[in-house]
């Protein structure tokens, strides 16, 4: 296994976007949990109003592309990964002028950003990849101190109370427990959340909770002794499930306990 160091982080993000190229799912191995992310983002984007917009983590940008049709002014996706921002800049190079203007791309370092006072920064699994809970903790004063009065950070990461609650569920089926990656690092709300409550309101949180239960205890309950597929007809009933679940009943809906993902929108107070 490898250790988890600045650098060692990087190299696998390096050499993953070389695999990856210009995957629209990013990152993520579930391209419904990141279809689920993209709709809680894009949600709480079409709430309000936002004339500059920062993607920090932003990978190949095919999610910073789509976010920017959500706001009126300029939007900039940052990642440290030389190799990602390659490709997002190849993205870039096939938009129209006016998308070009208000779009960019920067190889920028989250802990020494350039510039400040955005109305709203997104963070898909930046927070996640910082080694250490006081990284974390840090990562959100920083980010505290480069939004606008009463700005927006919205965040699709991983809880790892969430995660603990699957696998004592995944237990009692005989289950393995879920692995956490090791260039990843889920936030422990107890934590973390307790660290920033001075500084942000939270305006809208969801866990994914449907979707988790069904696609993580459900799903490969049915297929034991044998490996559950990702991409099975269960998992796309979840999907179904979540957004029908949301629409009928709202964000907080039934089985968030059980939701690893933690899509928070924040309010700088």
């Amino acid at each position: 296994m490898n250790k988890f160091t600045p650098q060692s982080n990087k190299e696998f993000w390096n050499n993953y976007a070389k695999k990856s190229k210009d995957n629209p799912h990013g990152a993520h191995s579930d391209y419904h949990v990141v279809e689920l992310e993209n709709r809680f983002i894009i949600n709480e984007l079409k709430s309000k109003k936002t004339f500059s917009l920062l993607d920090i983590g932003c990978g190949n940008g095919q999610r910073t592309l789509m976010f920017s049709k959500f706001t009126e002014g300029k939007v900039k996706g940052i990642d440290y990964s030389e190799e990602m921002i390659s490709e997002a800049k190849k993205l870039h190079l096939m938009q129209d002028e006016a998308i070009k203007n208000r779009l960019s791309f920067e190889i920028e370092d989250v802990n020494n950003l350039k510039d400040s006072y955005f109305d709203t920064i997104i963070s898909c699994r930046c927070f996640i990849n910082q080694p250490s809970e006081n990284d974390q903790i840090k990562l959100f004063n920083t980010l505290y101190d480069k939004m606008a009065q009463n700005g927006s950070l919205i965040i699709a990461e991983q809880s790892m109370e969430g995660i603990q609650r699957l696998n004592k569920i995944r237990e009692r089926f005989n289950l393995e427990p879920i692995n956490i990656r090791w260039y990843n690092l889920p936030i422990k709300e107890n934590i973390v959340f307790d660290k920033i409550k001075d500084l942000f309101n939270i305006k809208s949180i969801n866990r994914l909770g449907t979707f988790y239960y069904i696609s993580r205890v459900i799903n490969p309950a049915l297929s034991f002794p044998d490996e559950p597929k990702p991409n099975s007809k269960i998992n796309e009933i979840g999907l179904k499930s979540e957004v029908i679940f949301q629409e009928m009943f709202g964000q907080n809906c039934t089985f968030e306990e059980f939701g690893a993902q933690l899509l928070v929108h924040f309010i700088k107070k």
